[in-house]
């Protein structure tokens, strides 16, 4: 009876450790699907922000491009505007040497004027004495005539100088302005 006895508690005993080696491969296998689960989940994530890693390298890459062109923009309008500096300083050194021209087209007037003006002078002084020796005859008659011609001939000559200094002196005057 014992042996029986002995038997029935040793099978109990085998059943009992054969449920227990069922509960914990079944929780094995539950704690393994867990973690395949997490494993997936993690690949995902990783995969998800690798993917937005790369958008935003893309998106970088992209401003970088345009910034280039902006700067390439900017050096190409610096040299057209260095290229009309440069033009503006030539126009500017033309109009200078007119100026200095005209200045002394001016003062070359200014001498002949002054010429003119000393010429007739001298020709007015030389009347009055001619005038004194208009009592002498006909022939002083005839060469005051003639001198007189000569004067009038200077005295239009200074007059047209006159006009080319004032068209000279409204010429400098629209440069000025």
């Amino acid at each position: 009876g014992d042996e029986i006895a002995t038997a029935i508690d040793s099978m109990n005993g085998i059943a009992k450790l054969m449920l227990e080696q069922r509960r914990r491969q079944q929780e094995l296998e539950s704690a393994n699907r867990v973690l395949m689960q997490q494993q997936s989940k993690m690949a995902l994530e990783m995969q998800q922000a690798a993917a937005a890693q790369q958008q935003q390298l893309v998106a970088h890459e992209q401003e970088l491009e345009v910034k280039k062109l902006e700067i390439h923009n900017l050096q190409l309008s610096a040299g057209i505007e260095a290229s009309r500096v440069a033009s503006l300083q030539t126009s500017l050194r033309q109009e200078e040497l007119q100026r200095q021209q005209l200045e002394t087209q001016l003062r070359l007037h200014m001498q002949a004027d002054a010429a003119a003006s000393t010429c007739c002078s001298a020709t007015e002084a030389t009347l009055t004495l001619l005038e004194c020796a208009v009592d002498n005859g006909q022939k002083t008659c005839v060469e005051l005539v003639a001198k007189l011609q000569k004067a009038d001939a200077k005295r239009l000559q200074s007059t047209a100088i006159q006009k080319e200094l004032e068209a000279v002196m409204q010429k400098m005057h629209k440069l000025d302005e």
